[in-house]
């Protein structure tokens, strides 16, 4: 089954714990069930789950992936017989995409809690491929990072850059996957992973402006 991205996908699908962890986990093994994940979150923090028996803990879990499933967030690969019902298994099927509008909407947690989904699922791309030698097998393979200084106008700019450079890519993509369908079984596929971000960083210790005291050492001047 192909991702499926859900353009401006309502926020409320990430806006518990559960959902947030479940999608995180399932970057990491591809594959889980309510079962799979209550026996893997055994001693870690997840509050929503503390203190309750094992087996509300998996059912209030398997409420939470189905709410994802009707979201388009997840979708079912199969089901095993258990003792006493069905063992619902999925995978991660949707890219999230907010507005800026949408966002805005979402508290600090939230953000930070989807942030480290999405950041965790994008490294652990990049070890793989490392772990494949897949990732410096092209030598036209962009890997880089720059950071500098903006005001509020470059920063601006800079968002802007980015979302009209993303809009590129993706016609570049929807080309590519209409030559690659009409070329039938014998298309030769990348298998491509794209990756850009741009986020305010912890401010520097010491002064940064050139030519201010303390721009280097006495003895080095």
């Amino acid at each position: 089954m192909e991702r499926i991205e859900q353009v401006g996908m309502a926020a409320v699908a990430l806006r518990h714990p559960i959902r947030v962890r479940a999608l995180e986990a399932m970057h990491l093994h591809r594959e889980i069930s309510a079962t799979m994940f209550v026996n893997e979150q055994m001693g870690k923090d997840l509050e929503a789950l503390q203190g309750r028996p094992h087996q509300q803990q998996v059912s209030s879990v398997d409420y939470h992936l189905h709410a994802l499933e009707k979201m388009n967030c997840i979708y079912r690969t199969r089901r095993e017989k258990r003792r006493g019902g069905w063992e619902n298994f999925y995978r991660s099927s949707a890219v999230a995409y907010f507005s800026d509008e949408e966002w805005a909407e979402l508290s600090l947690g939230q953000r930070r809690a989807i942030s480290r989904v999405v950041a965790q699922g994008f490294i652990v791309q990049v070890e793989g491929a490392l772990l494949a030698k897949t990732f410096d097998s092209r030598t036209d393979r962009w890997l880089l990072w720059e950071r500098f200084d903006l005001d509020e106008t470059g920063w601006e700019e800079l968002s802007d850059g980015i979302r009209a450079f993303y809009a590129d890519v993706k016609e570049i993509h929807a080309s590519a996957k209409e030559r690659l369908g009409n070329a039938g079984e014998d298309a030769k596929r990348i298998w491509t992973t794209f990756g850009v971000a741009s986020f305010e960083s912890p401010e520097m210790p010491g002064p940064t402006v050139p030519g201010s005291d303390g721009d280097a050492p006495d003895d080095q001047e």
